[in-house]
């Protein structure tokens, strides 16, 4: 996973691509699209007429590959320690959303949203809380500002905690039937 990264022009493109929707939990409903949608965006950052992002530098784990310790060491290691400044760095993570509550006050709701990979409540393992991914995404903004995510997962409007320069992008709920 912490392999050099490829660069062209002194910058480099890198991405952790996530899709989980098997679920080792056995209350935890799996998914059908997950896996899919993490394939079909890597073919869109690798691909022919896509974004460039050499197939080297993007990792990809997919349902029971995506467990909670894997996936924040490939956080670290393909993301974090790799970035340098003026790098591109793409988190992107399809898969169950959901929310817990606040333990520590930072939340106007009084709910943190989580995300959760394959292994997520099994044998102590919790939800993935927006508290941490803010931590990780704070560490790799440090090393690049070039840096997106995409949350395709329930309750991930206010999943990575940041500050006024990223924008949750939806469509308010019509207050009048059509």
């Amino acid at each position: 996973l912490g392999d050099p990264a490829i660069g062209q022009d002194g910058k480099r493109k890198l991405a952790l691509v996530v899709g989980v929707g098997e679920y080792a939990s056995r209350p935890v409903p799996d998914l059908k699209g997950p896996a899919n949608d993490a394939l079909r965006v890597t073919e869109l950052l690798t691909g022919p007429g896509g974004y460039g992002f050499p197939k080297d530098n993007v990792c990809v784990l997919l349902d029971e590959m995506a467990s909670t310790k894997t996936v924040r060491r490939a956080f670290e290691d393909v993301l974090i320690q790799r970035a340098r400044p003026g790098d591109t760095a793409v988190f992107v993570f399809a898969g169950h959303g959901s929310q817990t509550r606040d333990v520590n006050g930072d939340e106007p709701d009084g709910w943190d949203e989580t995300l959760l990979m394959h292994d997520a409540r099994t044998r102590g393992v919790r939800d993935l809380v927006d508290d941490e991914l803010h931590q990780w995404l704070t560490a790799l903004t440090a090393r690049t500002q070039d840096v997106t995510v995409v949350l395709d997962a329930c309750s991930s409007g206010t999943g990575t905690r940041s500050d006024n320069r990223s924008r949750a992008r939806f469509v308010p709920p019509l207050s009048q039937p059509i």
